[in-house]
């Protein structure tokens, strides 16, 4: 076991998962890296989730309550603005975690000073059935790679040196979605990445279904990334401009497929005509283009018949 004096503050936002909020807390206490602040976010849950967290004997638990919904991303900087450790990760508090998770990030850190921030892989989980795994194995200088996609995934995988996340300026709650990508990038600029690439964290699936729920959030976040960082997009080179463009339209026609909206699935279509224009080499994506223009109820049919894979590739 990595025996550090550092502490990691670990933030977990909430809203109404009264019991899923305990299984996430009893996955820190299973650590083996046990220098912990759990600070609890309740983002004014109207559930027992403030009885829940009080009755707790657990000394390292810090639990704070919004007096107002205020969304995930407030509640995460409310959390990194009362912590004292000198590392912030983050559980989403439907996840959790596996028993060694922080033990293996901190030795990334110790073995590699120019490090900030250290993510792992996850597991994509439905209740007790494991749907994937992801294995990451990028490190160093990403910011170029996170350009084009968030290749890091869900907060839940990130511890972060609470020092350089002060510096960027921690969560951005204006922005309707992408606010962990957006903070990636902005770290990425001043930090090299670490990886473990073992699946460490318990990802809780959500279903399809509620991208429909969330159309405009997901749009317009996409949006403001990519004007937010235009002037590094486009100093990419360009297979890597085009890659970027590629992903922005795959999140576009997938969005515009499922709620049925042609407007969005011809946005898609523009991002793939920017991606098409920069390296035109690639059949894969004259293959997206040329579904784009096919009767949306058809796209709807085909989508789930080869089970998402025609825009997951």
């Amino acid at each position: 076991m990595v025996n550090l004096l550092e502490k990691i503050s670990v933030v977990i936002p909430t809203f109404n998962r009264e019991a899923l909020v305990m299984d996430a807390i009893n996955s820190l206490r299973n650590q083996t890296y046990k220098n912990l602040e759990i600070i609890v976010v309740d983002d004014c849950s109207t559930d027992n989730t403030q009885s829940r967290i009080e009755n707790e004997r657990d000394p390292r638990i810090v639990y704070v309550r919004h007096e107002y919904n205020q969304g995930g991303s407030q509640a995460r900087n409310t959390g990194i603005h009362r912590a004292t450790g000198e590392y912030i990760a983050f559980l989403d508090s439907d996840d959790q975690w596996l028993p060694t998770k922080l033990e293996k990030q901190m030795e990334v850190f110790k073995n590699n000073s120019n490090v900030g921030i250290v993510y792992t892989g996850y597991k994509n989980v439905s209740g007790t059935s494991v749907r994937s795994e992801v294995h990451p194995h990028l490190s160093g200088n990403l910011l170029t790679e996170l350009l084009k996609k968030n290749c890091i995934g869900t907060t839940s995988t990130v511890v972060i040196k609470k020092n350089l996340l002060l510096e960027v300026g921690n969560f951005d709650p204006e922005l309707p979605s992408c606010q962990d990508w957006d903070l990636y990038v902005r770290l990425a600029q001043i930090t090299e990445f670490g990886v473990v690439k073992d699946a460490f964290v318990l990802y809780n699936e959500h279903d399809e279904s509620r991208i429909t729920t969330n159309i405009k959030s997901v749009l317009a976040g996409h949006y403001v990334f990519y004007k937010k960082y235009s002037s590094l997009i486009n100093q990419l080179n360009k297979k890597d401009f085009h890659i970027l463009h590629v992903n922005m339209a795959k999140v576009m026609v997938r969005i515009g497929i499922v709620s049925q909206n042609r407007s969005i699935i011809n946005k898609g279509r523009e991002f793939l005509n920017s991606a098409i224009k920069a390296y035109p080499f690639s059949t894969k994506v004259y293959f997206i283009y040329l579904g784009t223009l096919l009767n949306k109820k058809v796209l709807l049919k085909m989508y789930f018949v080869f089970q998402k894979r025609i825009l997951h590739f």
